[in-house]
């Protein structure tokens, strides 16, 4: 970052990770450009949170708001798909924003809250590839009603190009630190006046939503399974500590009454409306267009490759 006023970006959400990072970017001696992404959902805690770390840490903010009419539209046609992964939009247009500010300000490094120790890995029943644009795109053209004119998006391509054309590094510190989530709530409570927001991700009212109603009513998942099966992998917590943890409600009922309308009124939907929604046919993400449908037909000819390579390498 020699010569520039950053030297990496670091993207903010209110979020423990987020917050924990900057805080250690402030001990490291980094000069982190702050970003926030705001897709329209933000909790007031959320807000509150990264307000608190500007304060106290000196750091610049920049924000980037998120077309509301457009990524409404695309919110939209994702709960009419009937697809599980219906933060795709949010995690995409997140990331690809963050590029594009590295490019436009020239910062060659991103910092990454993500972390392997909470947040480990999704089976691919809760989740799917969130660069595949092509499936994106067909499920906005077969439900959407407004033109993504603004939607920053990246693709498989796109992510390329700006990690080995441009040479933008993403890093991931906190999974090179000892990292214990319990400590680490305690420690940024007492440094930057932080709040906790419930659950994991849980700062953003869509996601949260998202997590704690729509995933278990409709496809029968309990994501804090594997948040907690993680926290049990990595040490943290009891299997018998995470089994008492989901005997608890999986949403507040006043927080969920309160989100619930909240939801249906942003999005502009009567409750008759999300009701059909909900009771539609359970869709896979490859039932529409996708990176995975498009490359099918090369598949066999791919494992022809990798047999004449490993047999070339064998006779070497």
């Amino acid at each position: 970052g020699k010569g520039n006023e950053y030297d990496c970006i670091l993207g903010v959400s209110g979020g423990v990770d987020s917050t924990y990072l900057a805080l250690k970017a402030k001990e490291w001696g980094l000069r982190p450009l702050l970003v926030h992404i705001d897709n329209g959902w933000n909790s007031e805690l959320a807000v509150n949170n990264i307000e608190n770390i500007v304060k106290k840490l000196g750091f610049d903010l920049y924000t980037t708001v998120i077309n509301w009419i457009e990524i409404k539209d695309l919110q939209l046609s994702y709960l009419k798909a009937s697809v599980v992964d219906i933060d795709i939009p949010t995690d995409n247009t997140f990331v690809a924003a963050l590029y594009r500010l590295a490019r436009k300000k020239n910062i060659k490094h991103l910092l990454s809250g993500y972390n392997l120790v909470t947040e480990g890995w999704m089976p691919p029943e809760i989740s799917y590839d969130k660069y595949d644009t092509i499936n994106l795109r067909d499920i906005h053209k077969k439900f959407g009603t407004v033109k993504l004119k603004t939607f920053p998006t990246i693709s498989k391509l796109g992510l390329f190009y700006y990690q080995k054309i441009i040479g933008i590094k993403s890093h991931s510190p906190l999974d090179l630190i000892d990292y214990n989530k319990s400590e680490v709530k305690e420690i940024i409570t007492k440094e930057l006046g932080w709040r906790d927001y419930g659950g994991k991700h849980y700062e953003n009212i869509f996601t949260r939503f998202y997590q704690g109603f729509i995933l278990p009513e409709k496809f029968g998942i309990d994501k804090r399974i594997f948040h907690l099966s993680t926290l049990i992998c990595s040490g943290q917590i009891s299997r018998e500590a995470a089994l008492l943890e989901l005997e608890k409600a999986k949403y507040d009922p006043e927080v969920y009454k309160t989100d619930r309308d909240f939801f249906l009124k942003k999005l502009k939907l009567t409750n008759p409306e999300f009701e059909s929604i909900l009771s539609q046919p359970i869709r896979k993400h490859s039932y529409y267009r996708s990176y995975s449908n498009m490359l099918k037909p090369f598949k066999p000819y791919y494992t022809l490759m990798k047999k004449i390579v490993k047999l070339t390498s064998v006779m070497r």
